[in-house]
């Protein structure tokens, strides 16, 4: 595992069970394209509320999953949100690459190979 931190996956895992996992990351798969569309419109309309329940979603979302930099990431970029700075499209950027091209790749691997 890369963006995974295979302690804290495995700590999910023996709180719920390979089946809820399995459940939780198909959500997740679910999910992610309306969150992201969430957080790009907020931010083009610059409506800092929508923006800082969209992205307080996506930090939610993220939480189960097991991806500490990841996570921490969707913190800051909140953080930013809250304090004003929530145009920082670079934070989201990378936020966003981070949980396409590599968080997502991850769960999808672990997902196939556990799905029932």
């Amino acid at each position: 595992m890369g963006v995974l931190d295979k302690n804290q996956f495995n700590e999910k895992l023996e709180m719920l069970s390979e089946e809820v996992m399995a459940e939780v990351i198909q959500i997740f798969f679910d999910t992610w394209p309306e969150r992201k569309n969430e957080i790009e419109e907020a931010m083009q309309a610059k409506n800092p509320q929508d923006l800082e329940f969209a992205a307080h979603a996506l930090k939610n979302d993220l939480s189960q999953l097991g991806a500490p930099g990841i996570f921490s990431d969707s913190q800051d970029f909140l953080e930013k949100i809250r304090t004003g700075e929530n145009q920082d499209k670079a934070t989201f950027e990378t936020l966003k690459n981070n949980i396409e091209k590599h968080l997502i790749p991850e769960l999808k691997e672990w997902y196939d190979a556990h799905k029932s």
